[in-house]
């Protein structure tokens, strides 16, 4: 799983890995030249723990706001996660023989938002030329960086395929995939130069075009 920073006048961190991996964000932020006075606001692009569980461990040095879609903000604020609908036949079995439980993580993750995303977020005063965006299906809160150099960070809209994680796949699971799929239809109709994703990437457009075209 990725975090992003996003460099401007000021900086943006885009999601905090999974618990336990504050350390290893704060060294590798450190390492970037970027400290508490430079970053401006933490983007949460979803509420699964695997990009906030880290966000708890970091908040001691934190000056800025954290924003999240106020879909999604009761799942940072109790650390539980939604439940998952698996997309194919494999995570499904995998999921029956062994269903996921993350109480202990919940218990240590949970985190109470200051910024509730509605609609489209300007960036600008921030320090970065662009916008957060409302891309839901992941999960009904799922938010989207669009920069204005033409590259957007879709989180876990979309994934890289095993062992070719430049190759876009389907999420691994969803709420809602018909909407995650109008999510992803909205996002290449805006023609972006790059797409990142946390899970692989990054991907071209045309390469996440022909996938768009099919259903999974």
């Amino acid at each position: 799983m990725r975090a992003f920073l996003v460099r401007g006048s000021r900086d943006l961190l885009v999601d905090t890995g999974t618990p336990g991996s504050g350390p290893r964000l704060r060294a590798a932020l450190a390492r970037l030249g970027t400290g508490p006075d430079r970053l401006s606001l933490v983007v949460i692009t979803h509420g699964h723990l695997d990009h906030f569980g880290g966000l708890r461990e970091i908040a001691p040095s934190l000056e800025c706001p954290v924003a999240v879609h106020r879909a999604d903000a009761d799942i940072l604020r109790t650390g539980r996660e939604p439940p998952f609908t698996p997309v194919g036949p494999l995570l499904t079995a995998l999921m029956r023989i062994a269903p996921m439980s993350r109480a202990g993580d919940a218990a240590r993750s949970a985190f109470a938002p200051d910024l509730l995303i509605d609609g489209p977020l300007d960036l600008a005063p921030y320090g970065v030329d662009g916008t957060v965006e409302s891309t839901p299906g992941h999960t009904a809160g799922s938010l989207s960086l669009f920069l204005a150099g033409g590259e957007v960070i879709i989180a876990d809209a979309l994934r890289g395929a095993i062992g070719l994680p430049r190759a876009p796949r389907w999420p691994f699971v969803v709420e809602d995939f018909d909407e995650n799929r109008r999510s992803v239809g909205r996002v290449l109709g805006r023609r972006p130069s790059r797409i990142w994703t946390s899970h692989g990437g990054p991907f071209d457009l045309d390469a996440a075009r022909r996938l768009a075209g099919r259903l999974t």
